[in-house]
């Protein structure tokens, strides 16, 4: 059975392989376009020593609304999903909003349900 550090690890190190990516642990104090970072939602049993995982990965994308986000997220969309697949299955995708003060400072990404196992 592989640790959450392990897997979020392996995560970092395949979004790291995206041209432009910086990849992060976690979610960086201060984000820029081309960030990404996975974070740990859940896991649940599957059978005695396994279990199920589920990410949501963070890839920020230039822009102040989703329209002028497009181009980027266009551009980057299919490289995100290769190297996720890669780890697990990708349940959805799509747009967040990562303004937590409801202001738009141009923080939009593209976020990914990642299902893995261990």
């Amino acid at each position: 059975m592989a640790s959450l550090s392990d897997v979020r690890a392996e995560i970092v190190e395949r979004l790291a392989l995206i041209d432009n990516v910086t990849a992060t642990p976690e979610k960086p104090k201060v984000q820029t376009g081309f960030s990404a970072w996975p974070v740990w939602v859940s896991r649940a049993p599957l059978t005695y020593c396994k279990f199920r995982d589920e990410w949501d990965v963070y890839l920020v994308v230039p822009g102040t609304n989703l329209l002028s986000a497009n181009e980027h997220i266009d551009g980057v969309l299919d490289d995100l999903m290769a190297v996720l697949i890669d780890l697990g299955d990708v349940v959805t995708c799509g747009p967040a909003d990562l303004d937590s003060d409801g202001g738009t400072n141009g923080l939009l990404a593209i976020r990914a349900r990642l299902v893995t196992t261990s």
